[in-house]
């Protein structure tokens, strides 16, 4: 429940053992890199370029096939579990054929699409003159006519008709698409009056190159296209097929490459003499014996040293929690990593997200939905990193629905059971101040984080004034109104501390009264932040009042045989849906209570996360080795 201790360490030896010692530390996965360099050297590039470019080829051609895979791996299918070392040993030789077969139905199916955007284009070129009833090529000029067949904006025709209609014969054919198609017969004398015609009247030339008729052509057209939607589907069959025969080879050799190319890319550069390498990262303190045991065990000769971090250098942030709060951490990691110097709040958040969740949706009969439906994704599924620790929180949070439920009577918007302690909606007001007693107690326990931080650091005094003097004023206003009488005078105690300490830092004595007034004024945040608590009561009360409507809808409608099938259909329906919508708020909101309630009072983010070097996989679930 704390943030580890870092220790940085450099480690250097023959290059000739650098393959081995990098695959070690791949496999431990308890260094941090920062650094790999060699000695004096040459690039080493040519490994890595070389796994990049296979990376590279099997992606395409997951890319491609992705789009005609019907056979998609579920939500509620396992990823294929396999060990490093099968992964890395990997006969990828059927992958690597499936890429080039996927690679020429790419190229099959891109030709085709250009053969059909030609004949398209072409076609498109014709439909204006699908009419005309006389071949092409008889619309040649003769050595006394002048012929034109083409289009001209239908706003520019009547002007057109008048400039030329004393010595031209004009031809009008059916309008298309706000154009007017004509074809044009002039005297040869008058070729040049009837060219400065049409360019004025905005005329665009058909550009024609047929012999035949307009309509023979189109025709052809049209069956050469259906003759390229035929092929094209007949390459979208094949690809279908290779899709569904090979994709999880594909997938095995997307994740065998990636963890050649993480092992490549292990530092931010890998230049290589050949005769020394040197590598410098971090490891958590209690790592150390562990790393020098296993790697002097692959290597005596190797030289590990612990390294003092350079001036102004941060280490990496770790955190370690117990098994039961290590999914919360995702909580934490989805706001900002914790300082190095910092405190991880996961301990503290834990219980509250647990209790705030539940609160929010109070309905028991969701509760043991929620919980059933998670430990069936977890067994089912087995999901690891962030998904699986989502899912573990969604577990946690469908017990404490089971709890608050029973205690409040809430089963599928219903009170099938008598309530273990009291009904909110009976009994706004208690419920009310419950939520502003956890709105109290969280803010309290954030400013006394803030305190046990400030005391650490050797700041005693400050935590007096910043926080101690703060908890007298939340905890005994309050409850001197409650009537406790010595709790009016900790309160007082609260206000006084803070008007003559809040503007310490100040120069002058006037900023500094100006500062103990904006001291006690800051109190009102403090104010609008317990307040905010009470959106426990609102989305809980939310979540009882929707389920209560569909049942009344669906009591309704079952009233009659008939209405029977649709009532079970609203109940199932709008309970889902209830509960899909509550479930996600109470998530939601339960993530913003920390965020800007809780982690406001004392956490300290922006951290650099520890991330060792080790397998990362994309679609393979990694086991340990037997």
């Amino acid at each position: 429940m704390a943030i580890e201790r870092m220790q940085k360490v450099l480690i250097g030896g023959l290059w000739e053992d650098f393959s081995q010692i990098s695959r070690r530390l791949q496999s431990l996965s308890i260094l941090h890199i920062q650094e790999i360099q060699e000695v004096d050297g040459l690039s080493q590039a040519g490994r890595e370029e070389e796994a990049r470019r296979a990376l590279d080829r099997i992606e395409d051609a997951m890319s491609f096939l992705r789009g005609y895979h019907a056979a998609k791996r579920g939500m509620l299918t396992a990823k294929p579990e396999m060990t490093p070392r099968e992964l890395l040993e990997y006969d990828d030789a059927s992958a690597f054929e499936a890429a080039r077969q996927a690679e020429e139905l790419e190229q099959q199916l891109s030709q085709l699409r250009s053969e059909d955007l030609v004949c398209h284009n072409a076609m498109q070129g014709l439909l204006p003159y699908e009419s005309l009833d006389v071949p092409v090529s008889s619309l040649a000029d003769t050595p006394s006519v002048v012929m034109r067949l083409g289009m001209v904006p239908q706003e520019a025709l009547e002007g057109l008709l008048a400039q030329i209609g004393d010595y031209a014969q004009v031809e009008r054919l059916p309008e298309y698409e706000k154009s007017v198609p004509l074809f044009i017969a002039a005297h040869r004398s008058q070729e040049e009056d009837l060219r400065d015609a049409l360019r004025s009247a905005g005329f665009t030339d058909a550009g024609l190159s047929l012999s035949g008729l307009v309509k023979e052509e189109i025709a052809r057209l049209r069956q050469e296209s259906q003759r390229l939607a035929q092929e094209r589907d007949r390459v979208q069959a094949q690809a279908l097929e290779l899709a569904v025969a090979t994709m999880t080879q594909l997938q095995i050799a997307f994740d065998k490459y990636s963890l050649l190319v993480q092992r490549e890319e292990a530092g931010e550069s890998i230049r290589v003499t050949g005769r020394a390498f040197l590598i410098t990262g971090w490891i958590r303190q209690r790592d150390g014996e562990k790393l020098r045991e296993l790697l002097y065990a692959e290597c005596p000769d190797l030289m590990i040293e612990d390294v003092e971090p350079e001036e102004g250098e941060v280490p990496p942030t770790a955190v370690r929690n117990s098994r039961l709060l290590r999914p919360f951490e995702a909580v934490t990691e989805m706001y900002s990593t914790p300082a190095y110097t910092g405190l991880d709040p996961t301990f503290l958040m834990a219980p509250f997200f647990f209790a705030f969740f539940g609160m929010m949706v109070s309905d028991a009969g969701y509760g043991v939905l929620l919980t059933l439906g998670a430990l069936f994704f977890l067994k089912k599924v087995r999901p690891r990193g962030m998904m699986g620790a989502i899912t573990t929180i969604v577990l946690f949070g469908g017990v404490s629905t089971v709890i608050w439920g029973a205690l409040f009577g809430g089963w599928f918007g219903e009170e099938l059971l008598p309530a273990l302690w009291f009904v909110p909606m009976n009994e706004p007001i208690m419920m009310m101040g419950i939520c502003l007693v956890f709105g109290v107690i969280q803010i309290s326990v954030g400013l006394m984080a803030k305190g046990f931080m400030l005391i650490r650091d050797g700041h005693a005094f400050d935590a007096l004034c910043d926080v101690a003097f703060l908890l007298c004023i939340l905890w005994g206003l309050p409850l001197a109104v409650l009537g406790i009488p010595f709790m009016s005078y900790v309160a007082i105690v609260g206000v006084v501390g803070i008007l003559l300490t809040a503007g310490r830092e100040k120069p002058g004595i006037l900023k500094k009264i100006m500062g103990g007034f904006s001291g006690l004024y800051g109190l009102m945040n403090y104010v609008s932040d317990i307040l905010s608590y009470t959106r426990l009561f609102g989305l809980g009360l939310a979540t009882g009042v929707i389920g209560m409507v569909f049942n009344t809808i669906a009591t309704m409608l079952m009233g009659s045989v008939i209405g029977i099938p649709f009532g079970i259909a609203i109940l199932i329906a709008g309970h889902g849906f209830n509960l899909a919508i509550n479930a996600l708020g109470a998530y939601v909101h339960s993530c913003r209570l920390q965020y800007i309630e809780f982690y406001s009072k004392f956490f300290e983010g922006n951290g650099r996360a520890f991330v060792p070097y080790g397998y990362r996989t994309k679609y393979i679930q990694l086991k340990s080795e037997a």
